[in-house]
């Protein structure tokens, strides 16, 4: 393991523990500022258009500027603006504030996706499933350490407390991060971005994104522990706690199947495996299974975060990949924030489990062109 992914690894945990400390109780948070079921569910995709809707324009950045500035000047910024998310007062500013956090995020994450690729040559599944350990790590110690703290502090005094470690992340990725793309100042448009290949994996990639917006991005497996489970606010820190947990303990092993029997196959595996999982779980109203198939859903979804990561790098080249990346992002980010208000219309139209009937339908649609990818494809590109 190189310096890079070393200092990835390490400042993804202390980002990821910080902000999962508080940030499933968020959908509640809002709601306690005076939020409605449709306040919250339109935030959420909000929320979503923004995590994307930079990603494009943070391609360019990594491809013009480098990968480490576009990873470690946005951790600053992050930093300050959570700690400013803590003082909000009603529902509207903390939402902007999360709005703002969100999109400066999404600057990074085309940097992020092509500076782990290109850390190593070989064997990237499993050089992705150690960066997710690290913040799959995390997503299950954060929630552990919010269920603790809520028995002394409020969220507002942990969302502070949780600034900090972002503030120690930007001081790590500044010092011990090194540059692996020089700008070879070549002109590329979209145009020469885009081909079959990325075409036919930006569509999968719209309905996995909007599978993911409706489900562990999305405000409806909080609310539906709440409502419908009638959960309180620690057990549902700690079940997301142990999902994350799962999550990263499978990460490695992930990696190193996805490697095995393919990327395409590993990415199917995960989005039909979380999704159905869900959506069992959803039609639960009580007993150990209400406890069992959550956490295990967020175990099957790790084989397509790391799988997509990797796909994405394969099928596109070095001096255009932040760009790629970022305009794969954009798009399918700004499309699938419908998820959310998707999710809402099912849920009060349909039934309670209406959005996990939807993102299992997703999951359905993204496979299918998925297979069409692997027909497209030679064996040693992207895998069997």
């Amino acid at each position: 393991m190189n310096r890079n992914i070393k200092t990835i690894v390490v400042t993804l945990f202390l980002v990821s523990i910080s902000s999962n400390t508080w940030f499933f109780l968020f959908p509640i948070f809002l709601k306690n500022l005076g939020a409605s079921d449709k306040n919250v569910a339109f935030s959420y995709t909000i929320l979503t258009v923004l995590i994307t809707s930079g990603q494009y324009i943070g391609g360019i950045f990594s491809d013009k500027w480098g990968r480490k500035p576009a990873i470690t000047y946005p951790t600053l910024i992050i930093g300050i603006l959570l700690f400013a998310l803590s003082y909000s007062k009603h529902w509207t500013f903390a939402i902007t504030v999360m709005g703002i956090s969100h999109f400066i995020s999404s600057f990074q994450m085309p940097a992020f996706t092509a500076l782990i690729g290109e850390s190593s040559k070989e064997e990237k599944g499993k050089i992705f499933g150690y960066t997710e350990l690290a913040y799959f790590l995390g997503c299950a110690t954060g929630p552990l350490i919010g269920a603790l703290l809520l028995m002394w502090f409020n969220l507002n005094i942990i969302m502070r407390l949780s600034s900090s470690l972002v503030f120690v992340a930007f001081i790590l990725r500044l010092l011990y991060l090194e540059e692996t793309f020089h700008s070879e100042h070549a002109e590329i448009n979209i145009k020469g971005i885009v081909n079959p290949l990325f075409m036919v994996f930006l569509a999968a990639g719209i309905f996995f994104y909007l599978m993911d917006a409706t489900t562990i991005w999305g405000p409806f497996i909080t609310l539906h522990m709440k409502e419908f489970l009638k959960f309180n606010k620690r057990n549902i820190n700690l079940l997301f706690s142990l999902g994350a947990f799962l999550q990263a303990i499978v990460s490695i092993s992930a990696g190193r199947i996805s490697d095995k029997i393919g990327h395409i196959k590993s990415m199917v595996l995960g989005m039909l495996g979380h999704s159905f999982l869900l959506l069992s779980w959803s039609f639960l109203s009580r007993g150990e299974l209400t406890y069992i198939l959550l956490p295990f859903s967020f175990m099957f979804i790790q084989f397509s975060y790391i799988s997509y990561q990797v796909i994405i790098n394969l099928i596109t080249h070095k001096k255009i990949r932040g760009r790629a990346i970022g305009l794969f992002g954009t798009v399918a980010g700004l499309i699938s924030s419908l998820g959310p208000m998707i999710g809402y219309w099912l849920k009060k139209n349909i039934s309670p489990q209406g959005p996990f009937i939807g993102a299992f339908a997703f999951a359905i649609i993204s496979t299918i062109f998925l297979v069409i990818l692997k027909n497209l494809t030679k064996e040693n590109i992207i895998g069997s």
